[in-house]
This record gives structure tokens, C-alpha cells and sequence, in this order.
């Protein structure tokens, strides 16, 4: 069933670049959104082709991947419920350079490139609010890259945890649990290392009992501990 148009500026304010804006601006982009579901598996945006939009994510969970010539996939980032994916390519007309797909069931808002920028050129005055909410995913890009050539891996994979327990976590008796199976090379390709770094890390993790290795993903036990690590 679709939601109301009250509704859906209430889940489009959940999204952190549109928890700011003002309630006329996040109105118009509301009128704006088409709501698009996707299967578990399905590619949303395929690396190479041109969006015609970009996608606020409203429930489920995307990667973003890359296929490897050896035919391995690379995950590069994960999205979950509030994330926008899709905007820099979108906004300038570019191919994309990775794939995104759903990671599970999940349900977007889609906003078409055209229609923003009808919306722009009838109100260029929500401009000065839209554009640093679009660009927001760029400047968490360049964020990434000076991680990925100052920071230890250590700080990287506790920062990356951490990240997915403020997202997608769920509150347990002994701990944080993250429902994400990630294997370990994924959790090494996420963070700019390798697979053998990434073992002896949470090995040496839960031999501290800060991270417990579950079939259905992670449990956080010192969540307190993990912080220390990935803070500056």
C-alpha cells in the first residue's frame, strides 16, 4: 500500500542529508518520489549505464559492489535505511562506477534527474537547500579515502562495525547484534585490506571477547572498547 504524502515526508525526514532541510523543501521532493521495491539480489543501478535518478533508501539494505576480472565481487559500501545512492552520478550525468544492489528486500523513493532539476529551475531558491543534502554522499566519499591512506585497519574495521551497529543494529542482553552475515573478505574489502589481516583482527577481537562471529552476522559485546579503537 502506498503512504500517504504525510507519510512519506516522515520517512524522507528519517533520511540524515534531509533531516534539515525545511518542511516546504522536503514537501517538494516528496511530490517528486516514486516508490520502487526491490527483490533480494536484484540490481538496482548497474555499473557503466547513466541513472535516471538517484534512490533514498527507506527499509532493507544495499551494496554497493563491483565485479572483479577473476569473478569475484567486490563490496564496497553498504546502505541502509535513510542513505541516499545514486545522487553524484545522477546529478552529473555520469556513468556509474559501481553497481548497487539490494542486499535484501528493500523499498527506495526514487527521484527522477529531470524532475529535480524542473523543480530547481521553478524554485531555484531550494537550491541553498537541496545541494549540499545531495552532495552530502561526495564529501563522505573523500572522508573514505583519507581513511583508506592514514588510518590503521584496525580503526577502519572498528569504524565499520560501529557504522553498521548505529544502522542496522539491534539491542541484545549481551551485546549489539549487527544481522549481517558479512564474510571475511567482504569486511576486507570494505576496509582497504586483506583477507589475512582482517582474520587475525577479529580473531584477536573475540579472543578480547569484544566481537562474537555469529551465523546471522556480529554481536558487539564491548561496544565501549570498539569505540576506543575507531575514535581519532
Amino acid at each position: 500500500m502506498r503512504p500517504t504524502a504525510q507519510q512519506l515526508v516522515a520517512r524522507l525526514r528519517q533520511a540524515a542529508a534531509f533531516a534539515e532541510l525545511s518542511a516546504d523543501c522536503l514537501q517538494a521532493v516528496a511530490e517528486l518520489a516514486t516508490l520502487a521495491p526491490f527483490r533480494a539480489g536484484q540490481e538496482i543501478l548497474a555499473k557503466g549505464t547513466r541513472p535516471s535518478g538517484f534512490y533514498i533508501l527507506l527499509s532493507g539494505r544495499v551494496t554497493m559492489c563491483r565485479s572483479l576480472p577473476d569473478g569475484r565481487t567486490l563490496t564496497l559500501a553498504l546502505f541502509g535505511p535513510g542513505d541516499l545512492f545514486g545522487t553524484v552520478s545522477a546529478l552529473a550525468g555520469q556513468a556509474c562506477d559501481a553497481s548497487m544492489v539490494a542486499h535484501a528486500p528493500s523499498l527506495c523513493a526514487a527521484v527522477r534527474r529531470e524532475d529535480l532539476f524542473a523543480l530547481l529551475r521553478r524554485r531555484p531558491e531550494l537550491l541553498g537547500e537541496l545541494l549540499p543534502a545531495l552532495t552530502q554522499r561526495l564529501a563522505e566519499c573523500t572522508n573514505c579515502i583519507v581513511e583508506l591512506s592514514c588510518y590503521r585497519v584496525e580503526r577502519r574495521l572498528a569504524g565499520l562495525l560501529l557504522k553498521l551497529a548505529g544502522s542496522v543494529g539491534v539491542e541484545q542482553a549481551t551485546g549489539t547484534l549487527v544481522p549481517i552475515a558479512f564474510s571475511r573478505q567482504e569486511l576486507a574489502d570494505m576496509t582497504g585490506t586483506t583477507i589475512e589481516t582482517c582474520i587475525r583482527i577479529m580473531s584477536r577481537w573475540a579472543k578480547a571477547a569484544m566481537v562474537e562471529t555469529r551465523k546471522d552476522g556480529f554481536l558487539i559485546r564491548d561496544r565501549t572498547r570498539l569505540g576506543e579503537l575507531a575514535a581519532p
